[in-house]
């Protein structure tokens, strides 16, 4: 669940269900149904920060019981269900760092500090465990370029049944554009706008089409 469309009070009946008087009473909830469904399951909600207080007082019912009564007046019980909740918040600044000990350990507690600041105490005190996930390095983003790039290459063939190659240097080129800084998304974006987006564009054109095969290239 993205917490970040939850920032108004009234969107915590989106969760539940909407309360009897309203149109969308018999809808349920987008987490107490799926929950009900399927119990033994792992709820991930992300941007946890973005969330209206409402939105986060209704979970502690859950860390604190292991169950939520929805609108309907049911009880879901979560005592069988993993509930992850990520954040972003303090993290602005922090780079990724070489494999030394007493740098993580000062980066963790860093962030830790900005995390505690953030949420009041009743949620902190909560939670089972506090994990710091680590930028992507460089290393990172060249292997989720790689799987974007394979990505692009696959549904080009199956679409237009274009053999589509790309070389080293175009790998390393994408490796170097961009602020990958930013993570994942923008790694994503940068194949999105640097390949793919340049394909459609030829293919639309009629520049090459089904049966061919393509190499792309980095122009010297």
């Amino acid at each position: 669940v993205d917490l970040s469309e939850y920032g108004e009070a009234q969107t915590v009946y989106r969760l539940i269900g909407s309360p009897p008087g309203y149109k969308e009473h018999n809808e349920g909830g987008q987490l107490t149904d799926a929950v009900r469904r399927k119990p033994y399951s792992v709820v991930l909600l992300d941007e946890v920060d973005k969330a209206h207080p409402d939105v986060i007082n209704l979970m502690l019912q859950v860390m604190d019981n292991g169950k939520l009564t929805d609108s309907k007046g049911n009880t879901v019980n979560f005592r069988n269900t993993l509930v992850i909740f990520t954040t972003a918040v303090d993290f602005e600044g922090i780079l990724p760092t070489p494999d030394d000990n007493a740098t993580n350990i000062c980066m963790q507690e860093h962030v830790l500090q900005g995390v505690k600041k953030r949420f009041t105490p009743e949620f902190m005190n909560r939670l089972d465990d506090t994990i710091l996930l680590s930028p992507l390095s460089p290393g990172d983003i060249a292997t989720l370029i790689r799987l974007e790039v394979t990505r692009v290459c696959r549904r080009l063939y199956d679409r237009q049944q274009v053999d589509l190659q790309v070389t080293e240097a175009v790998l390393a080129y994408l490796e170097d554009v961009g602020d990958h800084m930013q993570g994942a998304r923008d790694a994503c974006r940068t194949v999105r706008r640097e390949v793919e987006g340049r394909l459609a564009w030829e293919v639309v054109g009629g520049t090459f089409g089904s049966g061919d095969r393509v190499l792309v290239d980095v122009e010297q």
